[in-house]
């Protein structure tokens, strides 16, 4: 990572500490399965859902 990206991320979290939001949440709410995701339209927005991208790729058949 370079040195501007590095600062960049610094200043992002920055501002959102001087907004009182913190940079590391201990926690996230989520309104969606991912199971129930797959369903969705593509169109679909304000979903949340947690968890690490393994890969990217079709989930409908």
């Amino acid at each position: 990572m370079g040195n501007e990206q590095r600062n960049l991320r610094i200043e992002k979290l920055k501002a959102l500490s001087s907004q009182g939001i913190s940079g590391y949440p201990d926690r996230f709410s989520t309104n969606y399965e991912l199971n129930e995701v797959a369903q969705l339209a593509d169109e679909t927005t304000g979903v949340r859902v947690a968890g690490r991208i393994m890969s990217v790729g079709s989930f409908k058949n």
